[in-house]
Order: structure tokens, then C-alpha cells, then sequence
């Protein structure tokens, strides 16, 4: 029996976020999907106002996207809300919503229970999460928190790459590899400097590793990083991609104030065919083996006698590279098979045949991108 679904996706929708990619993804799995984008909202009055607006959650731009939302909703009547990291919604418009019968679940791929300094923003999620019928979480930690929140129902669902997004520059044979042009990058590091990475990528550098970091909110640590390390603009989208593509290596840190057992760049560093050094944690050594699909470091010492010795063996580099590739894209690690699986979770009819359409879709874009 086939069962239809009418979604309204709300969100983030603007061009290269995760928020996107989901919404695109359960547009493939055959779900019809009606987009409220909070973007504007959030961005509405300019830079001063959008920080201000995070940090007081109440201005008359969020009492307008929770009144536009419910409008919305009453127009399109969707049989279930996906919330993609609901940061302004009320309680008080979920439970109009409720009134409507429409199912109403909750999905935030950060931690509202992080200990990440000075990230406002999480007091209407944290105090909204027993008001959703279903809470979909990217972390096994995360389960407890939100059922000590109040919680009723609460789906795991991991982290993952998206099909259409993340993919491999080419299908290169490792035997076949000869001297190469330098890559534009030999270390990169794409990301945010949270934590301790600051002064790992510095040290790095100091060790005579070229290291190149693409992301915002690192002007503070720029005089200190030393002449090694080149600091570059946030990359998204097709940018994104080809920023891999154009490293030797790509460092795939945990957030560990997330409590995030695996880094959520690792599963699109190894997707589009990067070679992945990330942090050995019980998370990624058994998303990917060790040494045969990523290369993991426990500390700076072996970070760069890693990194130091894959730059000098590109063929090795590139055969761990290319297995980490078919990993990724034969394990399930895909949106679109993620998200299937969470549905089919969250609504037994949905079940198998939801969840196999996806592995038909990855399949199929696994054979375009020369993986099979």
C-alpha cells in the first residue's frame, strides 16, 4: 500500500544549509513538502537587530513568524510539521497547530544542552521540547536530555551526508596516480573554532604543516596561528565540496561540547571523496576503519605524523580516500536514508517500503558519481 505524506518543512531553507538538504531530501523520497523559510525572519532589520533578536527571542519579526506560520499551516494543511531547529516558535503556536491535527516534530542537529560558550538562542527550544510529538535527535546523548525535558517520543537519528551535495571530484584508480599538481590546499580545516582547534591547527602549523582554515569567527586567533596556517572564508555549498576536493588532507574535528560522538564533517569529507584525519573517538573508528577508510590522531604528536607522512604517500592518501568514499555512500550514512528511516520510525505506515526507496535513490546516485 502506498502511503502519501503532506510535510511542511520549516526552517532555514536558504541555499548550502543542513536544514536545505533535508527538505530536499524528503522531496526525493516522494513526500510532498510545502517550505516556511525563517530565514528573512532571522535576518529581518539588519545585523544589530538579527543578534539582537537571538538573544531576547521576542520582537515583533518572531510574534510575525509565529502568526505567519499558523496561517500558513491552516492554508496548506500538512499532515506533519518537520521543525528544522525551531529557534523562535512559541508554545503557544504549537499548540494551535495541536488544534489542527497536524503531527508536530522537532529536529535540531546542534545541542540545546551544549556547554559551547556564549551561544544564545536555546531557551524556547529547550522549553519547547515536551510540547512535540516526536523529537528526532543526531546524538545517543541527546535521548537522555530531551526525555528528562519531558520528552515523549524521542528518535535517534544520526548524522549524516547529503547524496546530491557531497560526492567525489572523480573515480580514481590508486594504481593509475603518478606526480600530481599540488592540491590548493594540503591540510584544510572547514569549520568553526570551537574548543581546543585553534590551538591544534596552530600547532600544526608551527610544525612546518601548511594548514588552511575555511570558516567565520576566527579573526581572534589569526595573529597567533603563525605564518603556516592560512585563513580563508567560510565555504558552502559547491564551495564546500570543491574545498575538498582541492585538499591532500581534510581534518574532521569533533564538537565536543556537542557531545557528538562523531564529527558531522566526516561523513561529508569521506562522501565527496576527501581523505579524512579526524580525532579517534569510539564514534569514528566505527563509522570508518581505521587506517583502511580515515586515518585517526589522538593527540597533536600523531596528528602531524599523520598528516606529515599521507603528504609525502599520495597513493596510499588517495586509496584510503577512495574507501572511505564507497563507506560512506554502502552504510546507510545518506540523508535520504537516514531521514526514511526516522519517518518509518515516527509513522509504522510509512515502514519498509519508505525506507527502501531511499536505498533505490542512493543506489542510483551512487552508480552517477561512479561509486559502484
Amino acid at each position: 500500500m502506498t502511503v502519501t505524506l503532506r510535510m511542511a518543512s520549516v526552517g532555514d531553507l536558504s541555499r548550502g544549509t543542513t536544514s536545505r538538504h533535508r527538505s530536499d531530501a524528503f522531496r526525493r523520497l516522494g513526500i510532498e513538502v510545502l517550505e516556511f523559510d525563517t530565514a528573512p525572519y532571522a535576518a529581518a532589520g539588519g545585523r544589530l537587530a538579527s543578534a539582537l533578536r537571538i538573544r531576547l527571542l521576542a520582537d515583533l519579526v518572531v510574534r510575525r513568524l509565529n502568526a505567519d506560520l499558523v496561517a500558513f499551516c491552516r492554508d496548506v494543511r500538512p499532515d506533519l510539521v518537520w521543525f528544522d531547529k525551531p529557534t523562535f516558535v512559541w508554545r503557544s503556536t504549537l499548540d494551535r497547530l495541536r488544534r489542527l491535527g497536524i503531527l508536530l516534530v522537532n529536529y535540531v542537529i546542534d545541542n540545546p544542552y551544549s556547554t559551547l560558550p556564549g551561544e544564545p538562542g536555546w531557551r524556547l527550544i529547550r522549553k519547547c521540547i515536551p510540547h512535540y510529538d516526536v523529537n528526532v535527535v543526531p546524538r545517543p546523548s541527546s535521548v537522555d536530555d530531551y526525555r528528562a525535558a519531558g520528552a515523549s517520543h524521542v528518535v535517534l537519528m544520526p548524522l549524516a551526508f547529503d547524496p546530491m551535495v557531497h560526492y567525489p571530484q572523480a573515480n580514481v584508480d590508486p594504481q593509475a596516480i603518478g606526480e600530481s599538481p599540488a592540491a590548493e590546499h594540503r591540510v584544510c580545516f572547514i569549520g568553526s573554532p570551537y574548543g581546543d582547534r585553534p590551538g591544534l591547527i596552530g600547532e600544526l602549523g608551527r610544525r612546518g604543516l601548511p594548514v588552511t582554515v575555511r570558516g567565520n569567527r576566527w579573526a581572534p586567533h589569526i595573529a597567533t596561528s603563525g605564518e603556516n596556517v592560512r585563513f580563508m572564508p567560510e565555504a558552502v555549498g559547491d564551495e564546500y565540496r570543491r574545498a575538498i576536493w582541492n585538499a591532500d588532507i581534510c581534518l574532521g574535528l569533533i564538537t565536543h561540547a556537542h557531545r557528538d560522538p562523531v564529527a558531522h564533517r566526516s561523513f561529508e569529507i569521506a562522501a565527496s571523496g576527501g581523505f579524512l584525519l579526524g580525532e579517534r573517538t569510539e564514534g569514528q573508528t566505527a563509522t570508518f576503519a581505521e587506517d583502511l577508510e580515515a586515518c585517526f590522531f589522538g593527540d597533536v604528536d600523531e596528528a602531524a605524523e599523520k598528516a606529515a607522512y599521507y603528504l609525502r604517500h599520495e597513493r596510499a592518501r588517495h586509496a584510503i580516500a577512495r574507501a572511505g568514499a564507497v563507506r560512506a555512500w554502502t552504510s546507510g550514512y545518506s540523508n535520504d536514508e537516514r531521514q526514511a528511516a526516522a519517518l518509518a520510525e515516527i509513522d509504522g505506515r510509512l515502514g519498509a517500503g519508505l525506507v527502501d526507496r531511499a536505498r533505490v535513490i542512493v543506489a542510483s546516485r551512487r552508480t552517477q558519481v561512479g561509486l559502484s
